[in-house]
């Protein structure tokens, strides 16, 4: 089965720039496509931005594991008790 090769215009919002990209299809699935009247670009631009956000978001949680067990000796358990203790004290 071949395979075809279709050029995407994809816009970047956050720079404003246009830039090209191809990527390359089964020539079956690129068949089916043209019988859907679509903008296949913006379904393109639309799952990669979701895909690089997912990622993003991921690499977001990494970093916050890491912040979170970097600091030695602290417990976040410990600290909430401690300040719910200083709270019921009467004063």
């Amino acid at each position: 089965m071949g395979k075809t090769i279709i050029l995407i215009h994809v816009l970047f919002v956050c720079a404003m720039r246009h830039v090209n990209l191809t990527i390359t299809i089964p020539e079956e699935l690129r068949e089916r496509m043209k019988r859907i009247r679509i903008n296949w670009s913006e379904v393109a631009r639309r799952a990669f931005e979701e895909e690089v956000k997912r990622f993003e978001r991921l690499e977001a949680v990494k970093i916050m594991d890491g912040l979170r067990t970097k600091v030695v000796g602290w417990s976040g358990v410990d600290e909430v008790r401690r300040w719910r203790d200083s709270r019921s004290t009467p004063r």
